[in-house]
């Protein structure tokens, strides 16, 4: 079965998880490529699998959001006419940054009648996805969640080893935001509540953010205090073991989520997290266990930094279990999920 994703390969850098997951696909015998219009109207592929349709809305200039919505949906159509099955995974209900409501309402009620099939990445996220676009009941869907990343980045060096190369203590508490920096991920709110806490260690805060008025929200809610460290750029993968297996907590304050890469990602490194009980994370919770994913409701507090600390320093045994989001798995379910849409199961 031919097989184009959007996208496929080329985010591997900064998104590993289709890269992965095409992958697995392709050593189940899918033939992956990457999405492109040009080769869409040439040649339809069986299957278009569709990841994020959303981020062609976010950027601030309508006529450049439109032509690229319009040009996506023309691209979808033709596709669909000629054949292709349409398949979307759902990582986020909206577009994040919300530059367009109406455009955005436009888009979505001409793109969910194109699906042919839905992935939902925990069963909380199906639920939410039905009932923010009830014309997905009528269409076949399967969960399908996140993968680790274990493996995909090296991890090599001990906890001990890690803290030293950045210059931390061995004892002191160590939390550690990692990651893209956005409004929605609520950064500078997570650096105001630790400023509050009585905590006496540091806050690690690692990743590039999206502006410069980010950026000086971060820094201003810093504000001077010692025991919060930037680091405001992107980290090489390399240095990504160094940040997870030197930190006590990481956390993932966001305003609204839906699902988490990053919070896979610390997992990936034996490293608990605490994210708020939003769309997929009490499902995370449930499967991987209440000793490594603590969720929290309503806003994040200085009092919930210093509960979460005390509980993540608790004994845990071995590594965390993450054979069931191993890619190979995850592959299985989406093909199963293609035959039946291509009429094959």
């Amino acid at each position: 079965m031919r097989v184009m994703a959007y996208p496929a390969w080329k985010n591997r850098t900064i998104q590993p998880y289709n890269w992965l997951l095409s992958t697995a696909l392709a050593g189940v015998g899918m033939e992956v490529e990457e999405f492109s219009p040009l080769a869409v109207v040439r040649r339809p592929p069986d299957v278009c699998h569709l990841h994020w349709p959303e981020r062609l809305l976010n950027h601030p200039s309508l006529p450049r959001g439109v032509a690229r919505a319009l040009g996506l949906l023309a691209v979808l159509g033709w596709a669909r006419l000629r054949g292709s099955k349409l398949v979307w995974t759902i990582h986020n209900l909206g577009a994040h940054d919300a530059f367009h409501p109406r455009l955005e309402r436009l888009f979505w009620k001409l793109f969910v009648p194109l699906v042919h099939a839905h992935v939902s990445l925990s069963p909380a996220v199906e639920r939410a996805a039905l009932d923010r676009f009830p014309a997905l009941r009528r269409k076949p869907g399967a969960v399908v969640p996140l993968g680790h990343y274990r493996g995909t980045y090296p991890d090599t060096v001990s906890r001990g080893e890690a803290r030293r190369r950045l210059g931390l203590g061995g004892t002191e508490p160590v939390l550690l935001y990692l990651g893209g920096i956005r409004p929605y991920k609520n950064v500078p709110e997570l650096v105001r509540r630790f400023h509050q806490s009585a905590l006496r260690g540091v806050l690690l805060v690692v990743g590039t953010p999206d502006s410069d008025a980010t950026a000086a929200l971060v820094h201003a809610a810093a504000g001077g205090d010692p025991r919060v460290r930037l680091r405001l750029e992107f980290v090489d993968a390399a240095e990504l073991q160094l940040y997870f297996r030197a930190a006590d907590l990481a956390v993932f304050p966001y305003r609204e989520i839906a699902n988490s890469s990053s919070a896979l990602l610390a997992l990936s490194f034996d490293c608990p997290v605490l994210v708020p009980d939003q769309g997929a994370m009490g499902d995370l919770r449930d499967g991987i266990g209440g000793e490594w994913v603590r969720t929290y409701a309503g806003p994040l507090t200085a009092g919930e930094l210093e509960a979460a600390f005390a509980w993540a320093s608790g004994a845990r045994e071995g590594r965390a279990p993450l054979d069931d989001f191993a890619w190979e798995t995850l592959a299985a379910r989406t093909v199963r999920l293609y035959a039946h849409v291509a009429g094959l199961a």
